[in-house]
């Protein structure tokens, strides 16, 4: 995959935590999801889940990622 903001070759790659809730895009950091909250109420804050949630934090969250060295731009698939 070309970068689409410089045309350079990215790797192939992923974004993640480990033994996290989840995986999550949001606006502003201090309205992350709590462990109490349900996929409905996340979602419903306008916040796209990439991997998760977890009620137990006993596996790894990841999301798909490609990685361009030459501008440092990182691109998600948030697809699901």
């Amino acid at each position: 995959m070309n970068c689409p903001y410089c045309d350079e070759d990215m790797e192939e790659g992923c974004v993640g935590t480990r033994e996290g809730y989840g995986l999550f895009f949001v606006k502003q950091p201090a309205k992350l999801p709590s462990v109490f909250d349900t996929k409905s109420q996340i979602e419903a804050e306008g916040t796209i889940i990439l991997d998760g949630p977890r009620h137990t934090r006993i596996k790894d969250s990841y999301c798909p990622a490609h990685l361009c060295r030459s501008c440092g731009k990182i691109i998600l698939d948030c697809g699901g």
